[in-house]
């Protein structure tokens, strides 16, 4: 899941961005998407690819460590 995930996220961000804007018609700016309770992605603000990948690898390196230790 190293990399699968990070794009398989970011596929369904741009799908979300996507049909926000086809079902308002028009983008909504950030103060009217707060205020409406809209939020992008699942909801830590705007979705960051590096960040997504970056945490991705430490929970591989995690688990990579997890295991290699139980099997000792």
């Amino acid at each position: 899941m190293l990399l699968p995930k990070p794009f398989i996220l970011l596929s369904q961000h741009k799908a979300e961005e996507r049909k926000k804007k086809s079902k308002d018609g028009h983008e909504l700016l950030d103060e009217e998407a707060a205020a409406s309770g809209h939020h992008h992605g699942h909801g830590h603000g705007e979705f960051e690819f590096g960040e997504v990948f970056i945490h991705q690898v430490i929970e591989t390196i995690e688990y990579v460590l997890g295991t290699v230790s139980h099997t000792a």
